[in-house]
């Protein structure tokens, strides 16, 4: 069973590629998975790893690799859509990439009326909108958020997104959204153990998101 993650920028510059390119990288710890980007050369560099050639893939770590729109799939696939205006068909479930929350990228996507099974949040610290209002607007639940913080930046700086982002903290609501896509290419066979407890301090999810973007931790170290 193979499984797509299609995410789609509300507007330019939300950060789809970089969390994307997260996701993908959290999702090959678990099975083979493909990026499939609009902009494979930029997710190239994003990621320090070879530019793919017009229909191939390149491997940018193990159980990753990193290819345009037309080339091969995966067992997992997380495709790069670009923004929400200007994106193809969009197949598997998708996700809006939605930063701030910002009026103008919800006002974007209420007017393209989208089909969306959700949103990732990139939330910035004092802004006027939440991720309750996002919901609210969009109808759809606020899947992971991920706070605007320095560490994420200063680790594309030095080339290690691929091999490091999916440790940041920042990323940790993503591991969440990984690990449902995993169970449902791989369902896990049933067991007398009892599950781990579920860590959910870290992750916003739908109506209970924090009211206001100011209440997550902004001071989080990677």
């Amino acid at each position: 069973m193979s499984r797509t993650i299609t995410l789609v920028g509300a507007r330019g510059g939300q950060g789809t590629s970089t969390v994307a390119a997260v996701l993908a990288a959290t999702l090959s710890t678990h099975a083979p998975t493909t990026l499939l980007s609009h902009e494979p050369l930029a997710v190239a560099q994003l990621l320090a790893a070879p530019p793919p050639l017009p229909g191939q893939a390149v491997t940018v770590v193990p159980g990753l690799r990193l290819t345009g729109l037309d080339g091969p799939r995966s067992e997992l696939t997380v495709v790069d859509a670009g923004r929400a205006t200007s994106a193809a068909d969009l197949d598997g479930e998708c996700y809006a990439v939605v930063r701030g929350p910002c009026y103008l990228a919800l006002a974007t996507l209420v007017s393209l009326s989208l089909r969306l099974d959700g949103v990732v949040l990139v939330a910035e610290p004092g802004r006027a909108l939440s991720a309750k209002d996002v919901t609210a607007v969009l109808d759809v639940p606020v899947v992971a958020t991920v706070p605007v913080h320095p560490a994420v930046a200063r680790t594309i700086d030095a080339g290690l997104l691929a091999d490091k982002g999916r440790s940041l903290a920042a990323f940790r609501s993503l591991e969440v959204m990984a690990e449902l896509a995993q169970r449902a290419v791989r369902p896990t066979e049933r067991t007398t153990e009892p599950a781990p407890p579920v860590r959910t301090a870290d992750v916003s999810v739908g109506r209970h998101a924090p009211s206001r973007s100011h209440d997550l931790s902004w001071g989080m170290e990677p």
